[in-house]
């Protein structure tokens, strides 16, 4: 296998993923490096794949620990595995958070308002949970002002899969306009 077939079948595999809510790539975990210079980890909802720009994308309460952590280190590591395969990914790359602007604007139009409403807290995600109840936002643009979406331009795909006899695993890493890999030992 060489670095072409398996970053076809990653993006294959996470296409399909966006059709499946079930499927485990669908629920990846994604990478940050937090303010005590420590490893972040969380699921997030993939919710869009761009395989022309490399882009894995999802969407985020732009108050998060997460946004803040983009912020100042806009590296990132994302894990994917498929269990009944026994493959992992772990995607590299370099992130981008949209807020309060036009790329941001073009999601947010795509939701429903089920969906527009798990950012009509106003309460910041991660802070004490309040005494009486949770206040909800009515005003869908203040809703607003707290939705962002976080795009990941991927450059390296650290590949594993793990078999019977041998496990195989393969770095492929974006370079010149094409990827390119070598065997790894597992």
């Amino acid at each position: 296998m060489q670095a072409a077939q398996i970053i076809q079948d990653f993006w294959d595999s996470l296409k399909d993923s966006l059709k499946e809510f079930q499927n485990p790539l669908h629920l990846p975990v994604f990478g940050t490096i937090s303010s005590r210079q420590v490893p972040s980890l969380r699921k997030v909802v993939l919710r869009e794949v761009n395989i022309e720009k490399r882009f894995l994308v999802f969407y985020s309460d732009y108050r998060t620990s997460k946004i803040q952590e983009l912020k100042v280190a806009p590296r990132v590591c994302w894990l994917f595995y498929e269990p009944e395969k026994e493959r992992q990914y772990r995607v590299y790359g370099d992130t981008k958070v949209y807020h309060t602007n036009e790329v941001a604007c073009k999601y947010w139009k795509k939701l429903s308002y089920q969906d527009q409403k798990e950012y009509h807290l106003r309460s910041t995600p991660g802070t004490t949970y309040p005494k009486d109840k949770l206040e909800i936002e009515t005003d869908s643009q203040e809703a607003y002002q707290n939705f962002c979406v976080v795009i990941t331009q991927i450059d390296e795909v650290d590949y594993l899969e793990l078999g019977v006899e041998e496990h195989f695993r393969y770095l492929c890493t974006y370079q010149q306009q094409e990827w390119v890999g070598k065997r790894l030992v597992p």
